[in-house]
């Protein structure tokens, strides 16, 4: 789902300001551990929501966002995901990467399809060299550091990433600059725009000023409601506990019954929310933006958190 805000022509290029929802991974479960209970392993993962979005919501001016492999992403010499950690001469990892897309996308690259051994490390992880996608959008990224690097697109542009800049090159040299410490764009006319919210937002109503625009955009900002996340809490390292937990979760734990002798152990694991705690889901979402035109964008969600309904009205403007 898209909602067009404005589009600032340029010298060469222009500057779209784009609305973008996606509910491609905005859940996604990751490994955090694992935990030895009456002599049995099982993995913890945890519920993880809107990890790269502000609740599915992205805008045409994000930069790329880089997601390497965390410690824990290693495979058992079988190719299998392994939840242990590390297990030399056992375990390997992959020479890949996630970027995920100011559209909400996301591509996984590859530097080879060969693994490589596992040292245990967090700092093993291959973060240098060309890295080619992998599902058909022929995007690469040179990567010269955990943060920095070049992505070339399909259409010859291309995103240079810096540690405190950002640039954005289209096939025929036009340039338009970003700076990280104050979130603006500034485009080919020196136009100067920002984001339209900021990067973590609070409840509440934020004001947003198009260039050449009186009147502001209003984005309204609330917090969900809706069942716990999931039916244990992680403390530290140590064994989740469900103390606390009551009612329907979201998520729930797949734990074998250990007098059953037909029951498979190897798929035991515990489903934790860090990000909520024991509590339920309190993200904060987008729920209206009002237009300076009259009109009006509403916004309901389901209790996932994914957006169930939206329609546009229009809205009374008091007279001058």
């Amino acid at each position: 789902m898209q909602v067009p805000l404005a589009n600032y022509p340029g010298r060469g290029i222009s500057l779209p300001i784009t609305l973008n929802y996606s509910t491609a991974g905005l859940w996604r479960v990751g490994l955090v551990n694992s935990v030895t209970v009456s002599g049995r392993p099982r993995a913890v993962t945890e519920a993880i929501y809107a990890g790269y979005s502000t609740a599915g919501w992205t805008t045409s001016l994000n930069l790329p966002q880089v997601e390497w492999p965390r410690q824990n992403d290693v495979y058992w010499y079988t190719g299998k995901p392994y939840p242990r950690g590390s297990q030399y001469p056992y375990t390997f990892r992959i020479h890949n990467v996630f970027i995920h897309m100011p559209d909400g996308s996301t591509h996984e690259l590859r530097k080879a399809d060969a693994v490589y051994q596992d040292s245990g490390l967090l700092t093993q992880a291959d973060m240098t060299g060309t890295f080619y996608a992998i599902d058909g959008s022929r995007i690469r990224y040179d990567s010269t550091g955990a943060n920095t690097g070049t992505l070339y697109l399909a259409d010859g542009g291309r995103y240079v990433l810096g540690a405190n800049t950002g640039q954005f090159i289209d096939a025929n040299g036009n340039t338009l600059n970003y700076d990280v410490a104050t979130r603006q764009w500034t485009d080919t006319m020196g136009r100067v725009i920002g984001m339209p919210w900021p990067a973590d937002p609070s409840p509440g109503d934020y004001s947003y000023y198009l260039p050449g625009m009186a009147t502001p955009c209003i984005f309204k900002f609330a917090t969900l409601g809706g069942p716990t996340v999931a039916d244990y809490y992680l403390s530290g390292s140590a064994i989740p506990t469900n103390q606390g937990v009551t009612g329907p979760t979201l998520f729930h734990s797949i734990l074998s019954d250990p007098t059953d002798p037909d029951a498979d152990f190897s798929n035991d694991a515990y489903m934790v929310s860090r990000q909520y705690g024991y509590g339920p889901l309190n993200a904060v979402a987008l729920t209206e933006i009002d237009l300076p035109n009259g009109q009006r964008y509403l916004f309901s969600y389901n209790t996932y958190g994914e957006l169930r309904k939206s329609y546009l009205s229009h809205r009374r403007i008091p007279a001058l």
